[in-house]
């Protein structure tokens, strides 16, 4: 290889990557040296991958040499998470559906009061409860950013705007 030439990985490998790493679920190295030629089908697939939203394109330089490397996006933009059926009609199932809705749309997560309106539970603790579940069972993650509250769909990486107060 020469200075202005770059090395490419295997295309059929790239793919297999692809289809068995979830969202965020890690980089590989797709091409190494200088500039990668934007009419390589690895460089041509990697690119379709970007556009959809599914992956990000970083750089690094190791040892004087660029190493172009892909990562899957944290989540699959605008797919819904999926649940067990049999939770699907049950309170928790319809609160996860809501909140999957407003991370999907890059909206606050709904307060515990909004959900139990919504819910048709008699106050917001039986909210909070539900919400607990939903956490205990592994379905939403919750972080405390700058006092706010942003929950994430583990299934899918999405997560909510911040915006409702940490209780």
């Amino acid at each position: 290889m020469t200075q202005d030439q770059a090395l490419y990985a295997d295309l059929r490998q790239l793919r297999a990557w692809f289809r068995n790493t979830g969202p965020g679920g890690g980089r590989v190295i797709y091409a190494v040296g200088a500039g990668p030629d934007p009419e390589h089908e690895v460089v041509r697939q990697v690119n379709a991958w970007r556009r959809a939203g599914d992956v990000v394109t970083v750089q690094q330089r190791v040892n004087g040499r660029l190493h172009y490397l892909v990562e899957r996006s944290r989540r699959d933009k605008g797919r819904a998470a999926t649940i067990a059926p049999d939770m699907a009609e049950t309170v928790e199932g319809r609160m996860f559906a809501a909140i999957d809705r407003a991370a999907q749309k890059g909206m606050p997560c709904p307060s515990y009061t909004d959900l139990a309106d919504a819910l048709g539970l008699r106050d917001k603790q039986a909210a909070a409860h539900r919400f607990r579940k939903l956490v205990s069972a592994g379905l939403i993650s919750v972080r405390d950013i700058g006092g706010r509250r942003v929950v994430t769909i583990v299934e899918t990486g999405a997560s909510t705007a911040s915006g409702v107060a940490a209780p």
